[in-house]
């Protein structure tokens, strides 16, 4: 993915929209568009590192499953409890809990984020609610990525037939970034306009990955290139392909996923 990301870099279309309530929709229609929001200052961003990097337990803690990267995350995925979300419910409660205690900061900028979500929305913007546990599930969490596979993310296709988690019409990535990465150094998030067809799976990668799909499926595809820009948060609709190029710098990010309700309402999860 490299390769084809310096082959063609230089017809890439780098125009990112900004936080409006008709961007916002047009990324709930699965349009294919980014956001950025310069949100949070340099100190900020520091003072959560740092933070995050005093929390007494290691970042990959409450991870269940094999991480397929081995990515370390300081939270809980919810890709990891699909055998189990009363699992998931339960570990969200004890980590939130645990993470307000040793990262204040990050339980604020949560604050900020859903204000300024709520704005553009023009209703709140909260943790997904488990209603058969009568809980939240977890949101914010820390991640120390040094690539990522091409993938989608969209929890109903990726998740048991049988899954209970509330029902959702579309997904939303959404990522604040928490660390410079100098320039030529890699860890551009790579976003194609293209959506998951089941014929793509001709194209996953071989096990022992089977995470991911190879770089020939997309020689055609536009894309766009999200940079590590320190304090940005970026907004981008997660059915659409995306992946991280290799990073040979720290590269730390807080990520989150939204999605929209069947009622129309928005909610947050990790």
């Amino acid at each position: 993915m490299q390769e084809l990301y310096e082959t063609r870099k230089e017809e890439m279309d780098t125009s990112f929209l900004p936080l409006t309530r008709e961007n916002l929709q047009k990324i709930k229609n699965k349009e294919f568009c980014i956001i950025q929001v310069p949100v949070f200052s340099k100190s900020v961003c520091e003072q959560l590192l740092t933070e995050f990097s005093n929390v007494p337990f290691p970042w990959t803690k409450f991870r269940r499953a094999e991480a397929v990267q081995h990515v370390p995350l300081m939270g809980i995925s919810l890709w990891d409890y699909y055998d189990d979300l009363r699992d998931y419910v339960m570990s969200s409660l004890k980590l939130d809990a645990l993470l307000n205690k040793y990262v204040p900061t990050r339980k604020a900028a949560i604050a900020i984020i859903r204000a300024m979500l709520k704005e553009a929305n023009g209703a709140d913007v909260g943790p997904v609610f488990i209603e058969q546990y009568q809980a939240h599930g977890f949101t914010g969490m820390g991640k120390h990525l040094f690539y990522a596979n091409t993938h989608t993310d969209f929890v109903p296709r990726d998740a048991p037939d049988d899954f209970p988690f509330p029902k959702i019409k579309n997904q939303i990535a959404m990522n604040l970034v928490l660390s410079d990465v100098p320039e030529g150094a890699g860890g551009e998030c790579l976003v194609f306009n293209k959506m998951y067809e089941p014929e793509d799976d001709a194209y996953l990668l071989p096990p022992p990955t089977s995470f991911g799909y190879r770089s020939d499926l997309f020689l055609d595809v536009e894309f766009k290139a999200i940079p590590q820009v320190q304090g940005s948060f970026f907004i981008f609709p997660s059915e659409y392909y995306h992946c991280v190029l290799p990073c040979q710098a720290d590269r730390y990010t807080m990520s989150f996923f939204m999605g929209e309700l069947e009622d129309g309402r928005l909610a947050m999860w990790t």
